[in-house]
């Protein structure tokens, strides 16, 4: 709307009587009803200039501030409010307008314009909890809270007053508050889906996960959600339970649902079903193209399919998007193993540790691995040294790596270093064989080893599978 006619005319009555305040008012009230809000608050300035006590015009001139994003100076102007005003609580009852002016209108532009949560702006809004909003928007959430506690008591407060109170106290980390809050709001209010949703999501916060997925439930029997159910089957997976007849339930109410092909995939890797696997992940993919979680999937699967070369093309797209997922780099280090690009193996592996921060013994040693298949075996040696400081104990792989190395004093000497505290080690035997040119076997030394090389191949061992057979050819050789 345009309101230009209007507006000059009551500029014209203004010029010739400047006395009252409501024409500068009304001015102000045309432009709002424009969006012209910084405008408009310079004609509320105006209006409470000729009259300190002109309630309405600090009120509008505050809400002007407040949509035209000038927190500092709506909060100011709420200031002058509340000294002005006795009963700033109630005061939105009382506005009369002198012409007919769509504030609900305006109200809804605030609306829209809210930064934290659409629905925190009720369309009747005290102005003593827009005032608390106006802090909350400026980041000062402490004034903000204490708007908001000071009229707790109120009977007729907006619906909206406890999720906002709710969401203050979540983003000050006061959770327990904010749960509390909630489960008294819930308690009241039996109908408010989104009040269970946001109530379940502080239950995920703080690890409560049954009852998080108690509440999405209870959320989605108000208001039937594929998102809802998708939020209570994350919640089940926290708890260590994964129901399939949640995912089916969210492809009946939304069947273009990617997120529900997604965990379809993950079900199937589980059961070593990867032809399905592969097909709920290219379903999930025609619906959301260039999703990072899909990429992660079809890259999992293509590299357990052992077809690395399409495996690493998914997994580069996934590392490349904004959703970046570091266990891609794992499975990256896998793909390119796969490829023999041990060199590149080597650089994921190490991000995917540096990224998590990881002390995961397999991945140091994976990571040792690829180094020494990449022929940079001074490298390798200094991760496994690390990993020995790290555990405390010293890794037979070690001596593997300087035999490899052509390091054979050194491997020695760590031999008998090692074999100090692993005596009865049968592998590290068998290494003494190898790295003593001189000590041959006897008799009595091939009837202890030979029968046991079966079982130490097929035995768990902290060595990679190739180290074993390695280590038990390398003896062989040294038999004469």
């Amino acid at each position: 709307m345009n309101n230009t006619l209007a507006i000059n005319r009551l500029t014209d009555n203004f010029a010739k009587d400047p006395s009252k305040p409501e024409l500068p008012f009304n001015i102000g009230l045309l432009y709002m009803d424009d969006n012209e809000f910084e405008r408009a608050v310079n004609w509320f300035i105006k209006s409470y200039t000729i009259d300190p006590s002109y309630s309405q015009a600090y009120y509008f001139s505050a809400i002007s501030n407040l949509l035209a994003e000038k927190y500092d100076k709506s909060i100011n102007t709420w200031n002058l409010f509340m000294k002005s005003e006795k009963s700033p609580f109630d005061f939105y009852k009382q506005i009369k307008f002198p012409f007919s002016f769509d504030f609900e209108k305006i109200k809804r532009k605030a609306f829209y314009n809210c930064k934290m949560r659409r629905n925190l702006l009720p369309l009747d809004t005290p102005p003593v909890y827009l005032s608390a909003l106006t802090h909350i928007f400026l980041g000062d959430m402490e004034n903000g809270i204490s708007f908001l506690e000071s009229i707790g008591e109120k009977n007729d407060l907006p619906k909206t007053y406890h999720m906002l109170l709710s969401e203050v106290y979540s983003k000050t980390g006061q959770t327990e508050k904010a749960t509390e809050i909630l489960e008294k709001f819930c308690a009241e209010n039996k109908n408010i889906a989104g009040a269970y949703t946001k109530l379940a999501s502080l239950y995920m916060e703080r690890g409560l996960y049954e009852k998080a997925t108690k509440t999405y439930m209870q959320s989605f029997e108000i208001k039937e959600s594929a998102k809802t159910l998708a939020a209570a089957y994350e919640a089940l997976k926290k708890c260590g339970k994964e129901n399939i007849e949640i995912l089916e339930g969210i492809l009946l109410l939304d069947e273009n649902n990617a997120y529900a092909y997604r965990e379809f995939c993950k079900q199937c890797i589980k059961h070593d079903d990867l032809f399905s696997a592969f097909l709920f992940a290219k379903k999930s993919e025609e619906i959301e193209e260039n999703n990072a979680d899909t990429e992660l999937l079809l890259g999992q699967v293509c590299l357990l399919q052992k077809d690395y070369k399409t495996s690493a093309s998914h997994l580069l797209r996934c590392i490349n998007s904004e959703n970046y997922n570091v266990i891609a780099n794992k499975y990256l280090a896998e793909a390119f193993a796969g490829l023999e690009e041990y060199g590149e193996s080597a650089y994921r592996q190490t991000i995917y540790i540096n990224k998590t921060e990881s002390k995961e013994k397999e991945d140091i040693k994976t990571l040792a691995k690829y180094l020494e298949k990449a022929e940079m075996f001074d490298d390798s040696i200094k991760v496994i040294e690390e990993l020995e400081k790290e555990e405390n104990k010293k890794e037979l792989y070690k001596a593997i790596l300087l035999i490899k190395n052509n390091e054979e004093d050194k491997a020695k000497e760590f031999i008998e270093e090692y074999k100090k505290e692993n005596s009865e080690d049968i592998l590290c035997k068998i290494l003494e064989f190898v790295v003593n040119k001189d000590k041959k076997a006897s008799i009595e030394d091939l009837q202890e080893i030979l029968p046991k090389t079966p079982d130490i191949l097929e035995e768990k061992s902290e060595l990679f599978e190739e180290d074993k057979k390695f280590v038990i050819y390398s003896f062989l050789k040294s038999v004469k």
